[in-house]
Protein backbone atom coordinates (compact mmCIF):
# COMPACT_ATOMS: atom_id res chain seq x y z
CA UNK A 1 0.00 0.00 0.00
CA UNK A 2 3.02 2.40 1.28
CA UNK A 3 4.53 1.91 -1.93
CA UNK A 4 1.79 2.10 -4.32
CA UNK A 5 1.06 5.52 -2.36
CA UNK A 6 5.11 6.81 -3.01
CA UNK A 7 4.55 5.49 -6.87
CA UNK A 8 1.41 7.36 -6.94
CA UNK A 9 2.93 11.07 -5.63
CA UNK A 10 6.32 9.95 -7.67
CA UNK A 11 4.05 10.19 -11.36
CA UNK A 12 2.90 13.53 -10.29
CA UNK A 13 6.06 15.75 -9.48
CA UNK A 14 7.47 17.74 -12.27
CA UNK A 15 11.43 16.30 -13.19
CA UNK A 16 13.31 18.69 -14.83
CA UNK A 17 17.17 18.25 -16.32
CA UNK A 18 19.37 19.90 -18.26
CA UNK A 19 22.03 18.26 -20.74
CA UNK A 20 24.86 20.85 -21.42
CA UNK A 21 26.66 19.45 -24.81
CA UNK A 22 30.14 20.90 -25.95
CA UNK A 23 30.23 22.84 -28.76
CA UNK A 24 33.34 22.71 -30.73
CA UNK A 25 35.45 26.51 -32.13
CA UNK A 26 33.49 26.18 -35.97
CA UNK A 27 30.41 25.63 -34.12
CA UNK A 28 30.82 28.93 -32.33
CA UNK A 29 32.42 30.65 -35.08
CA UNK A 30 29.17 29.89 -37.24
CA UNK A 31 26.90 30.45 -34.41
CA UNK A 32 28.29 33.78 -33.37
CA UNK A 33 26.38 37.10 -34.60
CA UNK A 34 30.14 38.83 -34.16
CA UNK A 35 34.06 38.19 -33.31
CA UNK A 36 35.34 41.40 -31.67
CA UNK A 37 39.13 41.74 -30.69
CA UNK A 38 39.86 44.23 -28.21
CA UNK A 39 40.56 45.94 -25.00
CA UNK A 40 38.37 45.01 -21.80
CA UNK A 41 37.99 48.54 -20.03
CA UNK A 42 35.79 47.77 -17.38
CA UNK A 43 34.70 44.97 -15.06
CA UNK A 44 31.71 45.55 -12.82
CA UNK A 45 30.23 42.45 -10.47
CA UNK A 46 26.42 42.69 -10.02
CA UNK A 47 24.11 40.14 -8.10
CA UNK A 48 21.77 38.73 -10.71
CA UNK A 49 18.28 39.26 -10.55
CA UNK A 50 16.88 37.03 -7.90
CA UNK A 51 20.77 37.92 -6.10
CA UNK A 52 21.33 34.08 -5.80
CA UNK A 53 24.17 34.60 -8.15
CA UNK A 54 26.99 36.88 -9.18
CA UNK A 55 28.06 37.96 -12.76
CA UNK A 56 30.70 40.56 -14.40
CA UNK A 57 29.42 42.95 -16.87
CA UNK A 58 32.44 43.31 -18.69
CA UNK A 59 32.66 46.57 -21.01
CA UNK A 60 35.16 45.69 -24.37
CA UNK A 61 36.64 48.81 -26.45
CA UNK A 62 36.69 47.14 -29.82
CA UNK A 63 40.12 47.23 -31.89
CA UNK A 64 38.75 45.04 -34.97
CA UNK A 65 35.27 43.14 -35.82
CA UNK A 66 36.72 39.90 -37.43
CA UNK A 67 32.95 38.63 -37.70
CA UNK A 68 29.64 41.27 -38.21
CA UNK A 69 29.59 45.07 -36.68
CA UNK A 70 28.25 45.52 -33.40
CA UNK A 71 29.78 49.09 -32.39
CA UNK A 72 33.05 50.52 -31.33
CA UNK A 73 31.80 49.46 -27.14
CA UNK A 74 30.63 46.03 -26.64
CA UNK A 75 29.04 45.27 -22.89
CA UNK A 76 28.50 41.52 -21.73
CA UNK A 77 27.66 39.90 -19.15
CA UNK A 78 29.94 36.36 -17.82
CA UNK A 79 29.05 34.05 -14.73
CA UNK A 80 31.25 35.08 -11.65
CA UNK A 81 33.13 37.95 -10.33
CA UNK A 82 33.74 39.51 -6.90
CA UNK A 83 30.91 41.64 -5.04
CA UNK A 84 32.40 43.06 -1.47
CA UNK A 85 33.15 39.62 0.51
CA UNK A 86 31.44 37.41 -1.82
CA UNK A 87 33.51 35.71 -4.62
CA UNK A 88 32.74 33.37 -7.02
CA UNK A 89 34.70 32.26 -9.73
CA UNK A 90 32.83 30.59 -12.47
CA UNK A 91 35.07 32.73 -15.35
CA UNK A 92 38.42 33.44 -15.72
CA UNK A 93 37.06 36.97 -17.86
CA UNK A 94 35.70 38.46 -14.81
CA UNK A 95 39.14 38.98 -13.19
CA UNK A 96 40.93 39.39 -16.67
CA UNK A 97 41.62 43.18 -16.32
CA UNK A 98 42.81 45.30 -19.23
CA UNK A 99 45.11 42.98 -20.01
CA UNK A 100 42.75 40.30 -22.06
CA UNK A 101 43.37 41.02 -25.76
CA UNK A 102 41.54 37.77 -27.04
CA UNK A 103 38.83 37.70 -29.44
CA UNK A 104 35.12 37.56 -27.96
CA UNK A 105 32.61 35.12 -29.96
CA UNK A 106 29.19 37.63 -29.17
CA UNK A 107 25.75 36.12 -29.77
CA UNK A 108 22.65 38.55 -29.11
CA UNK A 109 20.60 37.03 -26.33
Amino acid sequence: MLAAVMVALAANMCVQATTVLPADLGDLVRDAHAIARGQVVALDAVWTSDRRAIETLVTLRVDAYLKGQLGSTLQFHVPGGRLGRFDSAASRLARAGGSSRRPRLCRPR
